[in-house]
């Protein structure tokens, strides 16, 4: 399968800039969704998801 992309933005708030622990939770649900979505999809033999989280301010 071709590497997809995706995306996840945030309005900037200075509180959630600052908040590692609910910047931290808030990009893991999303990991979490696209790796389920992908999971549902992909043949079992094919391989794994994987996710690589960049935080860029």
């Amino acid at each position: 399968m071709a590497h997809r992309p995706w995306v996840l933005t945030f309005p900037w708030r200075r509180r959630l800039a600052q908040d590692g622990a609910s910047f931290g939770v808030l990009t893991r649900i999303f990991v979490d969704s696209v790796e389920r979505f992908y999971e549902e999809r992909l043949d079992p033999l094919a391989g794994a998801a994987e996710a690589v989280p960049f935080a860029q301010a």
